[in-house]
Order: C-alpha cells, then structure tokens, then sequence
C-alpha cells in the first residue's frame, strides 16, 4: 500500500472516529498510531460489542471486506464495515441476521 492510501485510509478512519464522537462515543479512537496495532478493528471505544473496521477506497470490493471483517470480528461482536469512496456519504454494511438482532432490541 502506497504512502498516500495510507493517509487516504487514515484520515478515513478520523473522519468516521469524529462522527462518532458526535453520536455520543467520546472515547473512540483509531486503533492504529501510525506504528502499532493496539486492538482489533480499526476503532477502540466505541459502540460495546462491535467490530468495527473503516474503508476509504473509491472500487471497495464489498464482499470481500464484509468476509474480512466477520473473520476478523470476536464472535460474539457484531461486524460492521464502514466504507465509502469519494464525495458519497458514508455507509455501513453488516450481515443481515445482525441487523435484524439490533432492529428487535429496538422493540425491547
């Protein structure tokens, strides 16, 4: 990966840490200082059982990143991929049976 996706995919990833500090998780963090993994996903302290991975590519292969990240994921957290390309908003994909689990806690 060249020099400049990474800072593409970097300034992603603080761009989508900033939105959820302004949902309501002031303690998200990007999980890599530019050096070091400090935990899986690419966000610590947000969403308590989530994981959570960010892309910021203009061709995302979506399958293949959705795979990656429930392969990456503690089985018990939900995968989230939250991607997008260029001038478009963000988006968030999860399997579908975990969107169906958070939609009836709704209910609750």
């Amino acid at each position: 990966m060249s020099r400049v996706e990474r800072a593409k995919g970097a300034a992603g990833e603080r761009e989508v840490i900033a939105i959820f500090h302004a949902a309501g998780w002031p303690h998200a963090e990007r999980s890599s200082n530019g050096r070091q993994q400090i935990g899986r996903g690419d966000m610590l302290g947000g969403p308590e059982g989530c994981h959570i991975e960010i892309k910021r590519q203009e061709k995302l292969n979506v399958p293949k990143a959705l795979s990656q990240t429930i392969a990456d994921a503690h089985p018990l957290d939900v995968p989230i991929l939250i991607h997008r390309p260029s001038r478009h908003d963000w988006m968030a994909t999860l399997p579908l049976d975990d969107l169906l689990d958070l939609l009836a806690l709704r209910d609750i």
